[in-house]
């Protein structure tokens, strides 16, 4: 192994433990904002209430690179999969880093469904925020897609929350969110 292979992997390793230490700082975020929900900032809250409608989506026979670029035109780290309207999938820049350019893989012949996550954690739009909440920290994702009738109908992201909850339970998520 070359002194170049072994600085790749080595660095490859301390992306990963980076990655991991964040999702459960992240975690850790959403619990103690789900307990700040129940306790009544937030009591009452459906998804429906929440959730951003109508959001960017790839289509699961796109390429990769769409993917990629989507992201970065959204800002976000993660995107819903459809197959013709409905929820297949969720794709993360983190697949697309570890199953695709890792593996030196031509990003525009990857189609998303080569590297997406089958069968996301989702809500329903008629479910009580804080039972999303709780599903959102015990899975460790900041999007939730959201369902109904096995379409994609929206999405709840962490800053949906934080828009619903009060003045200064928000400002202190928000703050341990991006500091975590």
């Amino acid at each position: 192994m070359t002194h170049e292979s072994e600085s790749t992997k080595s660095s490859a390793h301390e992306v990963k433990r980076e990655f991991e230490d964040k999702r459960a700082e992240a975690a850790s975020t959403l619990e103690t904002h789900v307990r700040r929900v129940e306790a009544g900032s937030g009591e009452g809250l459906m998804v429906r209430d929440v959730m951003t409608a109508g959001p960017v989506a790839m289509e699961s026979d796109s390429p990769v690179v769409d993917a990629a670029r989507a992201m970065v035109s959204e800002d976000v780290g993660s995107l819903p999969v459809v197959s013709e309207g409905s929820l297949v999938g969720m794709v993360t820049d983190r697949d697309l880093v570890v199953k695709v350019l890792a593996k030196d893989l031509d990003a525009s012949k990857v189609l998303v469904s080569e590297c997406c996550t089958d069968d996301p954690v989702v809500a329903s739009p008629d479910e009580p925020l804080d039972v999303a909440l709780q599903r959102m920290a015990e899975a460790q994702v900041r999007r939730l897609p959201v369902v109904e009738d096995e379409r994609l109908v929206g999405i709840v992201a962490q800053a949906d929350v934080a828009r619903a909850a009060q003045r200064s339970a928000t400002g202190e998520m928000v703050h341990d969110i991006s500091m975590g």
